[in-house]
């Protein structure tokens, strides 16, 4: 039966083996001998499903990571600034903006920002709580109290 990859078709060869662990030997030019195990060994069929999921969510992760810049958070809505008291830039999720000077009586009650250095590399996480929702809760990153930003009546907590 043939196989097609990049456009020629291959030839394989399929046995399969009538012992008591049925076991089906598949062998191609271009992946070599691969073989898959039958129903009665179930462990051996589970760690393949496991390691096939691991090696997925990994790529997965690693493109996540590689994507996350400032650029990408824009264009998918985010609004981002360059950070007034330090040098780096902050991302804040779409609909939420950033806090304002002098503060509004209606006010977003939380921020969630995405840290990045001028040069665009992700760096860490900040959580602003409202001023007057504060209640001396530590920062679970760091387990110290939130640090205030008294000129935008927030309180701060960094994840880096």
């Amino acid at each position: 039966m043939p196989s097609e990859r990049s456009g020629r078709l291959l030839p394989m060869q399929v046995a399969i083996d009538t012992r008591p662990l049925p076991v089906v030997h598949w062998y191609s030019d271009v992946y070599g001998s691969v073989i898959f195990c039958g129903k009665d060994n179930k462990m051996v069929r589970l760690a393949l499903l496991i390691a096939a999921v691991a090696v997925s969510l990994g790529t997965a992760t690693a493109a996540t990571a590689e994507g996350l810049t400032p650029s990408t958070l824009i264009n998918a809505g985010w609004t981002c600034f360059n950070d007034p008291g330090a040098p780096r830039i902050v991302c804040s999720d779409p609909g939420h903006g950033r806090p304002v000077i002098p503060a509004p009586p209606d006010r977003p009650a939380s921020y969630n920002f995405k840290i990045f250095s001028l040069g665009g590399t992700f760096v860490g996480t900040v959580h602003l709580i409202r001023d007057d929702l504060y209640q001396d809760q530590p920062c679970p990153q760091t387990g110290s109290l939130y640090f205030p930003i008294a000129v935008i009546g927030y309180r701060r907590c960094e994840h880096f």
